[in-house]
């Protein structure tokens, strides 16, 4: 397949276009602005305009799109007209593009946000009211929703997969997985809250996995159009899952000082997704249990500075 690929700069985007390409897949990333460590073919579209994107496509056919630009994913990234323009605007945009030059297949990347803040500890399912007072959120949901309208219009099957709390390498710095491991593999003391939120962990590849299974799937089932939770199902609490980084790196949990800081008023008790829809539509579900995924990203961590100590 020929794959475009927005986002691929991020962390699950350039751990998408790697496996891609290692399946054999042409890969078309695209980039705000050249960057050597982006995987496939670059095609550089400034701001991300439909207009740039439309003339650098310009004689190329592509047989399926994975949309993973966002705006917001960073929590000090909240400027309104990027989040409008970026999560709103610019799918609907790029399914009408991706039409145009014979897609078969279209994947919309959304979130867990999408859906509204509940303190309910049951799964989250599809038909969970979608969130509308957070910008971020609500600008992710409404990406999907017209995404998906305009996709029945052009003919062209969109899936919208929303994520849950994907870890792994690659990882933004400020997030719970490579905080922890970088101060625990300095031996320093953690703090954290209580830990007693509950979340759906799912290690990066297993997400990967599961978007390349919808693209294949979806060109040739268009009746499989929709939104779907891509989880595990399996609830974790955060205590738990810093627990089990500690195991992998094999230091002390006494390092992992809980409570030493307060629950912030907006964190959810449980924000879990059902993930019963996707496994019927496309037949997978995560298999790889927590500490499988764990104990292989601290390796992965650990190969990769063995391997440039070497260098």
């Amino acid at each position: 397949m020929r794959v475009l690929l927005t986002g691929a700069s991020g962390f699950v985007g350039g751990r998408l276009a790697q496996r891609l390409l290692f399946a054999g897949h042409e890969v078309f990333s695209v980039v705000r602005r050249a960057a050597p460590s982006v995987p496939g073919e670059q095609l550089v579209a400034e701001g991300l305009q439909i207009a740039v994107l439309r003339e650098v496509l310009a004689g190329r056919g592509i047989d399926a799109v994975v949309n993973l630009a966002a705006a917001g994913v960073h929590p000090g990234d909240r400027d309104p007209e990027s989040l409008v323009r970026i999560n709103a605007c610019f799918p609907s945009e790029l399914v009408r593009l991706a039409a145009d030059h014979g897609a078969r297949s279209f994947v919309q990347v959304g979130s867990s946000a999408e859906y509204a803040g509940s303190d309910s500890l049951q799964l989250i399912t599809e038909s969970s009211p979608p969130e509308a007072r957070r910008l971020y959120g609500a600008s992710k949901a409404a990406g999907g929703l017209l995404a998906r309208a305009l996709g029945e219009q052009c003919g062209l099957p969109v899936a919208v997969l929303r994520l849950f709390n994907v870890f792994g390498p690659g990882e933004a710095a400020h997030r719970l997985f490579p905080s922890l491991v970088s101060s625990l593999r300095r031996s320093d003391c953690v703090a954290l809250s209580a830990g007693t939120q509950v979340r759906d962990f799912m290690h990066v590849d297993e997400v990967c996995e599961g978007i390349e299974i919808v693209l294949g799937v979806l060109a040739g089932n268009p009746e499989l159009a929709g939104t779907y939770n891509l989880a595990s199902g399996r609830g974790t609490t955060v205590r738990n899952f810093a627990l089990e980084v500690a195991a992998a790196l094999d230091v002390a949990r006494e390092l992992l000082r809980f409570g030493a800081l307060p629950l912030r008023p907006d964190d959810l008790p449980s924000v879990v997704g059902d993930p019963r829809a996707f496994k019927t539509a496309f037949g997978w579900s995560s298999t790889r249990s927590l500490t499988e995924g764990v104990v292989a990203a601290v390796q992965e961590l650990a190969d990769a500075d063995c391997a440039m100590l070497k260098a």
